[in-house]
């Protein structure tokens, strides 16, 4: 068995993180214990440090994205798992009912059935940089909740008969780039903002049309390209200036379906015809968790289509029909990570993930 070392970072009140010395967690029915080898950051991260209200059960262990090695293997996990299998998967940072689940430790808990299976050709530091990604366009895209796009089968079948739009406000996001991939694999003609720096990037991911959201005219621009039949929109930004090139962009009628507006943060949109809808990607898990004071109850459904997600994801991550957010690998393992969340909060990420190595995971 592992070490009883283990080092994580958490946060121990609002605004206030480290690196500490913490257990091994516990493994829990349903879970994977995992000796990591590469995390990933989110803005979520540093948000969830920065968040208001003061943890009610500190030290909470942070972190979402993560890869490794399975240590062990926990009872009620329907997928197959083994010790030495290589893995990606989200984590909970911040869970105030399960303090100890995150990903920014040497070992980690991870959900056995939402788990990725990573092929031989795919690096821990990509795995690391496309978990979250693979989630966030699963529950923002796929379910009945949001977009309610059809889930792609395998192997991909070409679409055929009327054009379908729809646009990804904040492509060269690491969700964006994941949401642009599976929207082409899903047939629609993708539309999607960026700076001008990053639209070669955006085209190479499979974006059909890239425009910069500095423009004036953007929204415009767009309803002008869709013919005014843009119904679907995925904004990863969530801002009031990026709800409002949306809403510009969208049909100005809902003749032929509502009009939908997706984003990862909960703000509504401008047109009171748009109809607003919002989602968090730690709904996957299946279980129930308190998040800014407010709790949410276990959603069996994210879980469930979670779990096809990620079977069609690892098909398609073998094929090399999907690939990750490029990376930006930063110094310092676990002891750079609050480097890289103010990194992060400071605005100085653009087009990349960053991602830090966490010791030999073999």
């Amino acid at each position: 068995m592992a070490s009883p070392i283990n080092h994580g970072v958490v946060k121990l009140a609002v605004g206030e993180a480290k690196l500490s010395t913490i257990p091994i967690p516990k493994i829990r029915d349903g879970y994977l214990l995992v000796k990591t080898a590469a995390v990933a950051l989110n803005p979520t991260d540093w948000q969830t440090v920065d968040e208001e209200n003061p943890p009610s059960t500190p030290p909470l262990l942070l972190g979402c994205d993560a890869a490794g090695v399975v240590v062990e293997v926990g009872k009620g996990i329907n997928k197959p798992w083994k010790k030495g299998d290589r893995i990606a998967c989200i984590a909970h940072g911040g869970n105030e009912v399960e303090p100890t689940d995150g990903s920014f430790a040497e070992y980690i808990l991870m959900k056995g059935d939402i788990g990725i299976h990573l092929p031989d050709h795919v690096s821990f530091e990509q795995g690391a940089a496309i978990a979250s990604g693979i989630n966030t366009a699963a529950l923002s895209m796929y379910s009945p909740k949001t977009l309610g796009f059809q889930v792609p089968t395998f192997p991909i079948q070409q679409s055929s008969g009327e054009e379908k739009f729809v646009l990804i406000y904040g492509g060269s996001s690491a969700s964006g780039t994941i949401a642009i991939q599976f929207a082409k694999l899903s047939g629609f003609t993708v539309i999607t903002t960026a700076s001008r720096r990053n639209f070669d990037m955006l085209k190479g991911f499979g974006a059909d049309h890239v425009f910069d959201y500095r423009d004036p005219n953007c929204g415009k621009v767009i309803r002008e390209l869709t013919k005014n039949k843009l119904r679907h929109v995925l904004d990863t930004i969530a801002v009031p200036e990026s709800a409002q090139i949306c809403a510009d962009a969208l049909s100005s009628s809902s003749d032929a379906g509502p009009l939908l507006y997706v984003n990862l943060l909960g703000i509504q949109n401008p047109r009171s015809d748009v109809e607003s809808r919002f989602m968090l990607g730690y709904t996957a898990s299946g279980e129930r968790f308190v998040i800014e004071g407010q709790e949410w109850p276990a959603s069996p459904e994210d879980f469930d289509l979670a779990k096809t997600f990620v079977a069609l994801s690892e098909k398609l991550l073998e094929a090399n029909l999907i690939k990750n957010h490029p990376i930006k690998l930063m110094e310092g393992g676990l002891g750079g990570i609050l480097d890289g969340m103010q990194y992060l909060k400071d605005g100085k990420v653009s087009g990349v993930k960053v991602v830090y190595q966490v010791g030999d995971a073999l």
